[in-house]
């Protein structure tokens, strides 16, 4: 390559690298517009208990009633999936598709997409965990992927020969995510996404061995970190310099921008504060799909960032942080005063204050002793305003006093509506996590696709009629061009140690039986078992395919029954057939009886309707 091309192929990258500067420049300010409406530098705060942002000292501590916290407590444990289970359900691929060979293909799949999310080195449930939770503030992100470069994923180590430990899930915190500053709800305009993050300069030798990588001065963090402007409140530090996590970083570390363009579907790699010109581009890679998942609560007409929900709580949590500290100064201040009369004698007057239990003084005249000032009294619109309050609170965030662990003033068939429009309100955002987890998954899958040759799984255990169990442990040996086609659809369901998933799947189960011994009828169908299950929310494949062997091979002893009460054609009192209509009597004894005559028997009807 000559001068004059090299020169050209520098300057197209600079362009390039300045357009994606002023790109990032617009997408920062239309995220601190969003911040800075919606007070998301305090959102976290307040949940963390520093509700106030005054520095009273160590002795006058405000009074906090943290309702933020427990009320995000309340609700995590009915929206986090402890143990997610996913199911692959086998779909066409292409133009054509072969059921018998799809079926344990997609098995296959299944198999490995559970193993590989539940295990503990993978980490999902933690890191949704995380997700769901920035989600009340802003929004959540996981990214999920396959790579053997420190770069991308922290974990790989130099010895590890599994290829399942080069899968990687990391959840990405709201506050380095940014995305078009035209960017609507679904990314249909602007197109584009990404983070940054604090990556070893070290480890960014992979992309060229002439880049040269300038770190700021070794004792600039701890003097950035000194200027920053904390407050100590006794009970924690207060950062009042928003912006530290921006400008500080770790000794020895850069940040790194990644970038998803999904309008040229390439990702990008970029270090823009710390290499020369031209070199800011680290890697331009071809982008088959987004590893990044992105969940989100409350939708708003216009741009892509969320309404958060816990913004909507600041205000009665203000309210009765600031009753509560009303009725606490009331109850420490010195209310006791007293009126000395003049004719007082000093010394009395000293006994009076200093003695102990029981001191006598003197007075001049018995109406002369100390006389009592009455304390100011608080105003009962204190009490009324608290209750208002916190009914304010329940209102706003969807729960009750009941659910806090506390009685509600409700009645009872008060509580009861509010219980169930609750329940609908939190199985919304149950179903938003639940979404977002198989969008995780589906990247999961397709991470699978890059690991180089085959991996060992743990699979499901074969069962033969009635869920028979034939043995307690399979591993399979998979090769990971299986997951290069998407010819699935994936379902989640839950199984969870969580009280509340316990009492509702119990509820269901019992609904479900009652169901079935209820309509006979459904038990003499697999199809009519499936839709009554769908219809009442129980989704344990496992039991329903049970069920339904079980409904088959009702249905086959109800027509041999049916059958066997029937008797031959022609019944008694007729004439013995002719030798010639014995072939008919024999097809017609081994014919099934019309669907009228077996229900009729079913259910002990009498005749038969023609």
């Amino acid at each position: 390559m000559n001068d004059e091309t090299y020169r050209r192929k520098q300057a197209t990258k600079v362009t390039f690298i300045n357009e994606w500067l002023s790109k990032l420049g617009a997408a920062k300010r239309v995220k601190q517009g969003w911040s800075n409406r919606f007070k998301i530098d305090m959102l976290y705060q307040y949940y963390e208990g520093f509700q106030t942002f005054i520095d009273n000292g160590e002795i006058v501590q405000p009074y906090v009633v943290n309702l933020i916290y427990s009320t995000i407590e309340q609700k995590l444990p009915s929206m986090l999936f402890d143990n997610p289970n996913f199911t692959l359900r086998p779909r066409p691929y292409g133009t054509e598709m072969n059921l018998d060979e799809a079926i344990p293909l997609v098995q296959t799949k299944e198999d490995a997409l559970n193993f590989i999310s539940s295990r503990a080195e993978f980490g999902l449930s933690d890191k949704h965990e995380l997700a769901v939770l920035d989600a009340f503030f802003g929004f959540g992100v996981i990214e999920t992927g396959y790579s053997d470069e420190r770069v991308a994923n922290p974990n790989v180590t130099a010895t590890d020969k599994n290829p399942l430990n080069n899968l990687y899930c990391k959840q990405i915190p709201f506050d380095t995510f940014y995305v078009a500053a035209n960017a609507n709800w679904d990314l249909s305009m602007g197109k584009w996404w990404g983070y940054w993050e604090w990556v070893p300069a070290d480890d960014l030798k992979k992309y060229s061995r002439n880049l040269v990588v300038t770190l700021g001065a070794a004792e600039a963090y701890e003097n950035d970190f000194a200027n920053t402007g904390y407050s100590d409140t006794g009970s924690g530090k207060i950062p009042l310099d928003d912006g530290y996590h921006d400008n500080v970083a770790p000794a020895g570390c850069v940040k790194v921008w990644f970038i998803e363009d999904f309008e040229n579907m390439e990702r990008l790699t970029f270090c823009f504060d710390n290499c020369s010109d031209g070199d800011q581009l680290l890697l331009k890679e071809k982008l088959d799909a987004s590893k990044i998942s992105v969940l989100r609560y409350g939708k708003r007409r216009k741009g892509w960032y969320p309404l958060p929900p816990v913004y909507n709580w600041i205000s009665p949590q203000d309210e009765i942080n600031d009753i509560h500290q009303t009725y606490r100064i009331h109850r420490k201040r010195f209310s006791r005063k007293y009126a000395i009369p003049d004719a007082m004698d000093d010394g009395e007057v000293d006994k009076f204050i200093a003695g102990g239990d029981g001191t006598c003084f003197k007075v001049p005249k018995a109406e002369d002793r100390p006389v009592p000032i009455e304390d100011a009294g608080l105003d009962t619109a204190n009490q009324a305003s608290l209750n208002i309050s916190y009914d304010d609170m329940n209102r706003i965030t969807g729960s009750t006093d009941e659910e806090r662990g506390v009685a509600d003033r409700q009645t009872a068939t008060q509580s009861a509506i509010i219980n169930n429009r609750a329940q609908i309100r939190d199985s919304k955002q149950t179903l938003r996590v639940a979404n977002f987890l198989t969008s995780v998954s589906r990247n999961i899958l397709r991470a699978l696709g890059k690991a180089p040759g085959s991996f060992w799984v743990s699979s499901r255990l074969p069962e033969g009629l009635l869920g028979e169990m034939k043995q307690a442990l399979q591993w399979k040996k998979v090769p990971s061009r299986i997951f290069k086609t998407e010819d699935y659809d994936i379902d989640l369901s839950v199984s969870s140690i969580s009280p509340i998933y316990q009492a509702q799947d119990k509820k269901i189960f019992m609904e479900f039986l009652a169901i079935l011994t209820q309509y006979e009828i459904l038990s003499m169908s697999p199809g009519l078992i499936r839709e009554a299950a769908y219809r009442l929310g129980y989704k344990n494949s496992t039991v329903l395919k049970q069920f339904q062997e079980l409904a088959q091979l009702a249905a086959i002893g109800r027509v041999v029954q049916a059958k066997a009460q029937l008797g031959p054609v022609g019944g008694e009192g007729q004439q013995p057939s002719a030798p010639g209509q014995l072939p008919q009597q024999q097809t017609d004894a081994s014919t099934p009886s019309d669907a009228q005559s077996i229900m009729n028997l079913v259910f002990n009807r009498q005749g038969v309707q023609q």
